[in-house]
């Protein structure tokens, strides 16, 4: 994982690097754990194994001072391959975030 300070606007930034590409499955979706403070937003872009963005999407509010939980699902094309999941905070907005157990899958049949 890399933290880092981004150039466009000095946003915060967080890169997760998958260890090599990942085939996405039908239907993805992305739960992590966050705790952010300064902010109340999110963007999350999934990069594919060409460096370019898969797929952007952004949180609704978010609870801020204390841990939670979020699901997002992703519109993603089955069968990308996916290197990287970029989170950054948005409008050049620095708020502390921190994460915790991240998954990206693909649900199950109920």
């Amino acid at each position: 994982m890399d933290r880092k300070r981004t150039k466009k606007g000095d946003a915060t930034q967080i890169r997760i690097h998958l260890r090599g590409s990942r085939t996405v499955a039908k239907n993805p979706a992305l739960s992590f754990r966050y705790l952010i403070i300064g902010g109340n937003r999110l963007n999350v872009r999934f990069l594919d194994d060409t460096g370019r963005v898969a797929a952007s999407l952004g949180t609704d509010e978010l609870k801020v001072g204390t841990w939670n939980d979020q699901v997002l699902p992703v519109a993603i094309p089955a069968g990308t391959r996916i290197t990287d999941i970029l989170f950054t905070s948005p409008n050049g907005s620095r708020p502390e975030i921190l994460l915790d157990d991240l998954l990206f899958y693909a649900p199950g049949r109920n």
